[in-house]
């Protein structure tokens, strides 16, 4: 009996001190798992205010360009007509922010939007008076009009900051194919360029078209409410307000919404931009031909797509004035790839939407979307 005790309290003082140690073992488990969490967060926050330090630079050199000290007009992207403004129709259209992009640009939302419509309602807005090189000028002129002087780059903006690359791309968020306007005939078009064909486009397209409209007859291959109710979902049975309500279709896959997200818009007039559509949208909604769609694209790459230039090889008179339009608008999407110190490190993407007013830029919002390579693209 006398030997058992001591040979007891032995196991008794191990299983103690296992205890202690596996203790210790979880809590520097925990403590390591933290400080990398910790980060990754602080690298996210990181890589965020550079992505926000890039779209900054590049946002404000396209509405103080003008002002430049020369330089090669390349170098600040496309340029539009001098003097070109929008028609009195254009003007007057009010600008509609769904709430989705109010969101994104948080509480400063509402100002930026109600910044944009009276900008757009402006009757001077866009247009640019003789010198518009001068710092007067400038004032004049309003930096929407001086956005719509120097249109948008034509290609990829590539900004070093603290060593790291930052690629910003810029488009017109008007500008794509809008999906609260275009017709069964558009659509399908669109999706059949992006490799969406056959029934796949056609219940795409059908359950789209029903998503939007106020009726409660259901197409061939849509859906109205019946359809959804065993899902759980009430469709808008009006215009879409995000596109991410694409993925209440049930045709939407992934996939799909992940192809052809970056080319759509909610807002706008309907009509293309030249200088930053895609190649499908200026097809399809901007009903350019494939070699009309080779040369603004050319166009583009020299950063050289103005009035004069894309005139000698498209003829803007006409129905087609009535799809494309060369000038931006005052709300473009922005979309910045912060590239990993190493060739070989992942990048993050971020994207986001900018709003331009009389006294310049308005603001603007970002939020990481993905990881991708190099390569990626907006």
């Amino acid at each position: 009996m006398g030997v058992r005790r001591p040979a007891f309290a032995l196991i008794m003082v191990l299983l103690v001190v296992g205890a202690v140690f596996a203790m210790t073992m979880h809590s520097a488990v925990i403590m390591r798992s933290a400080i990398i969490e910790t980060g990754a967060v602080a690298s996210q926050q990181s890589d965020l205010r550079l992505a926000q330090g890039a779209a900054s630079l590049v946002l404000r050199g396209m509405s103080t360009g003008a002002e430049g000290e020369g330089g090669d007009p390349a170098d600040r992207g496309s340029s539009s007509s001098r003097g070109g403004g929008p028609r009195p129709e254009e003007r007057e259209e009010r600008l509609e922010l769904p709430p989705i992009v109010r969101q994104l640009l948080e509480a400063a939302g509402r100002q930026i939007e109600e910044e944009a419509e009276r900008e757009l309602a402006r009757p001077s807005a866009g247009t640019l008076p003789d010198g518009a090189g001068s710092g007067d000028a400038v004032a004049r002129a309003g930096a929407v009009g001086l956005l719509r002087e120097l249109g948008l780059p034509g290609k990829p903006v590539d900004v070093m900051l603290d060593g790291r690359r930052c690629r910003v791309e810029v488009r017109d968020a008007t500008g794509g194919l809008n999906i609260n306007r275009a017709d069964e005939r558009v659509l399908t078009q669109y999706l059949n360029l992006k490799g969406i064909i056959g029934l796949e486009a056609t219940r795409v397209v059908h359950q789209l078209l029903d998503w939007r409209d106020e009726d409660r007859m259901a197409r061939t291959y849509g859906l109205e409410l019946d359809g959804y109710r065993p899902m759980g979902i009430v469709p808008r049975d009006g215009s879409f307000e995000s596109l991410e309500e694409l993925r209440m279709l049930p045709a939407m896959s992934r996939e799909i919404f992940e192809l052809i997200r970056a080319d759509l818009c909610l807002i706008g007039d309907g009509k293309v931009h030249l200088g930053s559509a895609s190649p499908e949208v200026l097809r399809a909604a901007g009903g350019l031909s494939e070699q009309q769609v080779s040369e603004v694209l050319e166009l583009r790459s020299e950063g050289a797509l103005d009035r004069e230039r894309l005139g000698r090889t498209v003829d803007l008179r006409g129905g087609l004035a009535e799809r494309v339009r060369v000038e931006p608008s005052p709300v473009l999407r922005v979309r910045v790839t912060v590239f990993g110190e190493r060739e070989q490190d992942s990048a993050r993407v971020y994207e986001g939407i900018a709003i331009f007013g009389r006294s310049g830029l308005q603001g603007f919002g970002l939020r990481p979307v993905a990881s991708g390579s190099p390569g990626d693209r907006l």
